[in-house]
């Protein structure tokens, strides 16, 4: 997929002279003038926003040299942290989604700073991150805000030569998996850092699986059907597992309620046309597809959904229809997107599963010897069942090493499912980094954000679509991130 053309931002900053432009992009500059007192804590641990940016700053100053410092970010959990929370399996999660980003060759780990570890600072190259990328992800964040109008701001904001240096884990992760329709992007986010391609075949040639192939030289690919699926109710659903440059792309072939059964019809496209001879014409017609490939550092991720358009195997989408596949895990939103594949596919990415479809051909008078052959030559599901049972050991090893022992996906339990979920008036107050004692008081005193957020002083809650959508206005009306 083709790369977003960078916008230069025209940014208005709380100091002049902090920002110039050199070669289209901002260049930021040391302010002029000290930092002020930091504020006392409202109560001891509590993370005040100039409490946060002056760590912030006090570790980027014990790095060794401006090209470390130029490609270093954070990622925040401070706000839980205030809540009292313990953040270990929430580091868990911001590990794990870095490295599914990540196309390096190992697993890699942020490093928590400050004296509760609620921050994390990512070397971008230990995760095949660009600055561009970043970039890409501060621009679609969820949560909008200026930190250019306090001095720390300012300095770690030259230190780092960029806008925006730190975002809230939560909101980070949610973004770059464009995980929540505030989040979608049609894919311009997600597929951009993971570099992958808009057609499905090309995706699967760079992954080193051209399905043809491997199916005219009878290689490792395999296929299987059922109709049980968990997510694709009252459907039938032909998978394939194929081999990979780095281990297993699985694959599903999925229909429209109402489409086209796999009983009827069992073959995919390559299948009917093996080794160019036509071998049936029973063609099961698919209308989208999921691809969950083995990524170089040994997890499995590299998520794909995609329709079936066009002669290229489809284009990359980053919302299933609800006809098609539908999300019983989440009671917000009913769709799949990249971000709920954690979730699914997290114990077992592989999920085990009884085939129906193989022995059906053989057993069945309807169809004839060329297509009883192709079930003998491609639906073995013995064999598909022994690269199931090493794709959970391989991923089982591989999320040992991040850390993770348990069964629950942290990137779904601690990050994104109270990021996701309406939230109360305590939750809101955290991402201002005041209690909500103050934040209430500072709330009532608002023209906007009062009549936006005035639920939650009357014990309700807002939805991330309403705080995404005013939390800008919030930041301002609150004075956020000023130096007084």
């Amino acid at each position: 997929m083709k790369k977003i053309v960078l916008a230069l931002f025209i940014l208005t900053l709380g100091c002049e002279g902090n920002k110039s432009v050199e070669g289209g992009r901002p260049i930021f500059v040391l302010p002029n003038r000290p930092a002020p007192p930091i504020r006392p804590a409202p109560r001891p641990g509590f993370y005040t926003d100039d409490r946060l940016q002056q760590s912030i700053e006090n570790d980027l100053q014990s790095l060794g040299s401006d090209a470390e410092r130029q490609r270093t970010r954070y990622l925040v959990a401070c706000e839980r942290h205030n809540q009292n929370e313990n953040l270990e399996q929430f580091e868990q999660g911001v590990n794990l989604g870095l490295n599914r980003l990540s196309a390096e060759r190992f697993i890699n780990f942020t490093t928590p700073i400050t004296e509760s570890g609620c921050a994390y600072r990512v070397d971008l190259d230990d995760f095949s991150i660009t600055r561009s990328e970043w970039e890409l992800v501060e621009r679609a964040s969820l949560l909008q805000f200026d930190i250019g109008g306090s001095v720390r701001g300012q300095t770690i904001q030259a230190l780092t030569n960029t806008r925006r240096p730190w975002l809230f884990a939560t909101d980070f992760i949610v973004t770059a998996f464009e995980g929540d329709e505030s989040a979608d992007q049609g894919g311009l986010v997600y597929y951009d850092i993971i570099d992958q391609a808009n057609t499905t075949n090309q995706f699967l040639a760079d992954q080193g699986v051209i399905l043809q192939e491997l199916v005219d030289t009878e290689g490792d690919i395999l296929y299987s059907g059922f109709s049980q699926s968990q997510i694709a109710l009252g459907k039938t659903r032909l998978l394939v597992f194929a081999e990979s440059d780095n281990g297993t792309c699985m694959g599903t072939y999925d229909t429209q309620l109402g489409g086209d059964d796999l009983f009827l019809n069992p073959f995919s496209l390559e299948l009917i046309q093996f080794q160019g001879v036509l071998q049936s014409n029973k063609l099961f017609k698919h209308d989208a597809q999921e691809w969950i490939c083995a990524q170089s550092n040994g997890l499995f991720g590299n998520f794909r959904l995609n329709n079936a358009l066009g002669n290229e195997g489809g284009f990359a989408e980053v919302e299933a229809p609800t006809n098609v596949v539908i999300n019983v895990n989440n009671r917000i939103d009913a769709s799949i997107r990249p971000l709920d594949c954690n979730g699914c596919h997290f114990s077992q990415i592989a999920i085990p599963f009884s085939d129906q479809i193989g022995a059906f051909i053989l057993r069945n008078s309807n169809f004839d010897q060329n297509e009883k052959l192709l079930a003998q030559r491609f639906f073995k599901f013995d064999e598909m069942q022994a690269i199931i049972g090493d794709i959970n050991r391989r991923n089982r090893s591989a999320l040992d090493e991040v850390g993770i022992n348990g069964n629950q996906d942290p990137i779904t339990k601690a990050i994104a499912e109270p990021f996701r979920n309406e939230m109360n008036l305590a939750q809101v107050a955290a991402f201002t980094f005041l209690t909500p004692e103050e934040f209430s008081e500072r709330l009532g005193g608002t023209a906007i954000s009062a009549q936006v957020f005035g639920n939650l002083l009357n014990g309700g809650t807002v939805s991330l679509a309403t705080l995404s959508d005013n939390f800008e206005t919030l930041s301002i009306e609150l004075n956020l991130f000023q130096d007084f």
